[in-house]
Order: structure tokens, then sequence, then C-alpha cells
């Protein structure tokens, strides 16, 4: 990408090198370093801005929601998506409406605003099964499942973990893979298909199979959250949290380790500000939430 943007820095090619820039952020955000993320994204954003590229500033202003939500900054990356949402209507772009209103809903969720999270979410759900966008879709069902498993409507969950899960198998989703995975040995647990044994032995199964240290951190986790008086698999879980934690500020590293240990860990370090375009209009998420019903019945 730095090889891209010196040629099409060379050429002149704004549009392209902004684009460029942006992948650039999503390098930075899938690292973890949501600092270089952020500044990627708000040189994206600018010039977007400065061209009126309208399509450029809404992937622009969602990635930044996408940062703040990493770190834990959950007003602000709500009115990123929330924006984003408005911008998406505006431009017709119906797979950017649903990633925004993705957003949304996990933004809800993580502030415990279930109901609002499940409106939400239904929404994206519809939406993506309108446009058959199978890897999307995943998401959405990921996202859908988790949220009602909270909620305690487990047959319903786990029928949308079944089918994120079939989902992300088919697209290469491994992220909803791993997790949906998880939830759904969790889920034969509650719902009485499976005991505790049979659920610790099935998880520590995924263990050599794990994609890196986060997936491995998670499997060793719900094994503990299960079975509390598994004291090593407790141990590697808080171990490897606390080391995410040093590389990565990402926040639910820091909830997981203090959870496991008791101990508290400095917070992440702040991000900048929103920027003024998403705070100089007053963008109402009832009136756009109607909009997205009614783009649902076309």
């Amino acid at each position: 990408f730095e090889q891209a943007l010196a040629l099409s820095s060379q050429a002149g090619d704004r549009l392209r090198s902004s684009m460029i820039v942006s992948n650039m952020g999503n390098v930075y955000l899938e690292q973890g370093r949501y600092a270089q993320a952020f500044g990627c994204y708000i040189q994206t954003l600018r010039i977007a801005q400065e061209l009126g590229n309208r399509l450029g500033i809404c992937a622009a202003v969602g990635n930044l929601g996408n940062v703040y939500w990493q770190q834990g900054e959950y007003a602000n990356a709500l009115q990123c998506h929330i924006y984003n949402l408005y911008l998406g209507l505006e431009l017709g772009d119906r797979l950017g409406i649903t990633g925004a209103l993705w957003g949304i809903a996990e933004t809800f969720k993580q502030r415990d605003q279930y109901p609002e999270a499940m409106e939400i979410i239904t929404r994206a759900v519809t939406l993506g099964r309108a446009l058959e966008t199978p890897f999307e879709l995943s998401d959405y069902l990921n996202s859908q499942a988790d949220l009602l498993f909270k909620m305690g409507d487990l047959a319903a969950s786990q029928t949308a973990n079944n089918e994120a899960l079939k989902l992300a198998q088919e697209t290469a989703n491994q992220i909803v893979q791993a997790q949906a995975g998880l939830r759904s040995v969790s889920l034969r647990l509650r719902t009485g298909e499976t005991d505790l044994p049979t659920a610790i032995h099935a998880l520590e199964e995924m263990l050599p199979t794990a994609e890196g240290e986060t997936d491995q951190a998670a499997i060793h986790y719900e094994i503990w959250r299960l079975a509390p008086t598994q004291e090593a698999h407790h141990r590697q879980a808080a171990e490897a949290y606390r080391t995410l934690y040093e590389h990565t500020p990402n926040v639910e590293y820091k909830w997981r380790y203090e959870t496991l240990s008791g101990e508290r860990l400095p917070p992440p370090p702040s991000l900048p500000p929103l920027p003024p375009i998403v705070t100089q209009e007053t963008v109402s998420l009832e009136a756009l939430a109607a909009q997205v019903d009614a783009l649902s019945k076309k």
C-alpha cells in the first residue's frame, strides 16, 4: 500500500490515494494499532470532503466508528455509525446501510441496551437477506445470536447461530466461525443437549486449530466461564488477555482480564474527538430506521 500510495501521489490521483490510505487504515485496525488506523481514516475523510466524495465520507466515518468501538468509546462510535447510516440512505448504498445498522446494534449491545440493539440488528438481517450477501449476513446473524443468548432466548439464539456458522463456513468468515463455534457449545450445554464434561472436551478440541492467540484466549475463557474450577484454563486465559492488551488496546481484552484476575488495568489511550462533520447535523435514528423499513419493503 505504501508503494501504491507513492505512485498515486506522483500521478496526482487524490481519489485513488484516499482509497489506498483507507486500506492502510484497515490493516492497522486488524493489527490493533488504533491510533494509526484513526489517522488514516481521518486523512481519507479530509480528502473525500475536499473532493466532494460522499461515498468516501460515508466509508471513512463508518471506519472511525469501528475504531472508537474497539477502544470502548461507545458514545462516539454510535454517533459515527448513525451518521454513516444517514449517508448510506442518502446515497442508496444498501450494503453500506446494513453495515451501519450492524455497527449501531453492536454499540447498543455493548452498552447493555438489548431491546434497542435487537430492533436494529433485525433490520440488518432482513436487508442482508434481501441483498444475498452471505459473508456479511453471517456477521449480522452472529451478532443477533449473541444478543438473543444474552437476552435468554436460547432457542432463537441457536437458530440464528446455526445459520451464522453455516454461512461463515461457506464464505470463510473466520471470525464468525470462531465465535459461533464457541457459542454453539455453550448453547448445547444450556439447552441440555450435552453435559459439562462433553462441552469442555469439545472446546479443548478446538484449541489446536484455533487461529492465533485471540481465538485461543477466547476458548480458554469460555472453558473457565463454564467451569470455574478449570484453573489451568483460567490461568492461560488471564495471561493471554493481559499480553493481548499490552500490545492492542482493545477494551474487550481489558474487561476479560479484569474479570479473570480481579486486577484493574489502565484504560486505553483516548482517541481524538469526533470530526466536525459527524456533529454538525442532528440526525434522528428513529427517522432513519423508518427509512430502512420503507427500503426493505421495496
